[in-house]
Formats: C-alpha cells, structure tokens, sequence
C-alpha cells in the first residue's frame, strides 16, 4: 500500500505540475505557492505538528490497554489532559497572535516543546512508568502540537495576495490530511515491525506462530494475550511498550524537523 501510494502521489505530482486536464488557474494544487519560503515552511511545521497530535492520540490509549488493563472507554479518557491542553493552547495561540504579532517565536517554541516531550518518551516509556509521568510528557506535547496545528492557516493566508488565500488553505489542508495519513502508517510500520521482533524473542520456543504473533500485537483484549502467563504476560508487555518507545522516534524527528524549520522563518511581524 505503501509503494501504491508513492507512485500515485507522484503520478498527482506530475499532472498537477505540468497541468494534464487542467490549467494553473484550475489545477488543485496551488504549485505556485511552492516558491514562496513562508508558506513551504508552514507546510512543513503543520505537517510536523499534525503527525505529533494523531501519533499521540493514537498510541496513549493503546499504551493504556496493555500496561493498565484499561477499557477501551478508560484508555480514551487517559486522552484528556492532552486534549484539554492541546485545545486550550490552541485558543489561546489564536487570541495571542494579534497581540504577539511575531509567529516565528511561537513555532520555534513548539518544535521545542514537541522534540522535548517525543524524546521524553522514547527514553522513558516503559510498563512500569507512573500514570503522572505519562500524562506531564502528553501534557508537554500538547502545548507544543496546540500552537501550530492551526497556526499556519492564520499566517499563511494573510502572507498571500487576497486572491491567493484560498489556495494558502488548501495547502495547509493537504498539509494536515498528509500529516493524518503519512503518522499512522510510518507508526504503524515501525511499531508492528519492532513489536513482532521482540516478542518472538520473548516467547521463543513456546509453541507460537507468528500469526498467534501478529494476534497479540493487535490488542491487549486478544483472546491469546489473555492465556499468557504471568511471566510471559509481563515479557510481552514489556516487549510491546519498547516497540512503542522507539515508534515515538517519528513525532521525535517532526518535533525536530518543525525546530529546524520554525528557525529559518522570516523574522517579521505579521500584523502592523
């Protein structure tokens, strides 16, 4: 799926591009906009901060389920501090920009605060990490994801001729979807593949096959994951948790790749 989406992407590119069944005025992609340096580094840091925001949202609960035994009701209110912190920033970014009046700050704070909460977890992410902990790192990865998930529709349609703004949104749009897809299957590659690979070294010769593998990847509530025994439960949960540590190395990377690009954004003021 993924090499059928690369090659689509690029046949999309290239129409798009070369205006095949279309014309510049037309086409859905706004291609022009790619030369302006503010608006190609807007992509980047909302891209970044919507794969940091959907990479969290997925894997807190899933975390939850297999080291708290959490429904999947509880797994999702384990959600709340992030989300109340995330839509609170994201609130108060829209009231304070105006006010501020300078965006490069508020997106080089965010990429910061995205790479300080992603590294937290890659490092520290285990079964044994208290509930607490867990909710200040997502706590700390909402304040960065709530300042620039909605931030660059603001900026980039006023840096824009009027006639340009609705094609600024759509790049932002594309920017956002594009986060949502590429997060939850890069993630899903890397934590699939890395959490496979250490529990066939936790229950080697135990008479599992790989699809009984895959089975207890694929949820805490799998019937097999509840015939472990406790020593081999506790393996697997500690085998799954570090796959999940190291699939947080891509919001640690997009927290990173958003510092670098916050850095080189123009520093001007957006309002007079």
């Amino acid at each position: 799926m993924v090499v059928v989406w690369g090659v689509l992407l690029g046949l999309y590119a290239l129409q798009q591009g070369f205006c095949i069944f279309t014309t510049p005025e037309t086409r859905s992609f706004p291609c022009h906009l790619l030369r302006s340096r503010t608006q190609v580094l807007f992509y980047v840091i909302t891209t970044c901060a919507n794969t940091c925001m959907f990479f969290t949202l997925f894997y807190i609960p899933i975390y939850f389920q297999f080291t708290r035994n959490d429904t999947s009701l509880m797994a999702a209110v384990r959600l709340l501090p992030y989300l109340v912190f995330t839509i609170t920033v994201n609130l108060t970014t829209g009231w304070a920009l105006p006010r501020v009046k300078y965006y490069m700050p508020m997106c080089l704070v965010s990429g910061i605060l995205m790479t300080i909460s992603s590294a937290m977890f890659v490092a520290y992410l285990s079964p044994s990490t208290p509930t607490p902990q867990i909710y200040g790192f997502s706590i700390l990865m909402g304040v960065g994801t709530g300042i620039t998930i909605q931030l660059g529709y603001s900026v980039s349609s006023l840096k824009v001729a009027p006639t340009d703004s609705l094609s600024a949104i759509n790049l932002q749009n594309v920017a956002q979807i594009g986060a949502t897809v590429l997060s939850i299957v890069l993630a899903n590659q890397v934590f699939q593949s890395t959490a496979v690979r250490n529990l066939n070294r936790v229950l080697a010769d135990q008479g599992f096959s790989q699809e009984d593998i895959h089975g207890i990847v694929a949820g805490a509530q799998s019937t097999l994951f509840g015939r472990l025994n406790s020593e081999l439960r506790t393996g697997a949960i500690g085998a799954i948790t570090s796959a999940m540590a190291r699939a947080f190395i891509i919001p640690l990377v997009a927290g990173a790749l958003g510092t670098i690009a916050s850095l080189i954004l123009k520093r001007e003021r957006i309002f007079r």
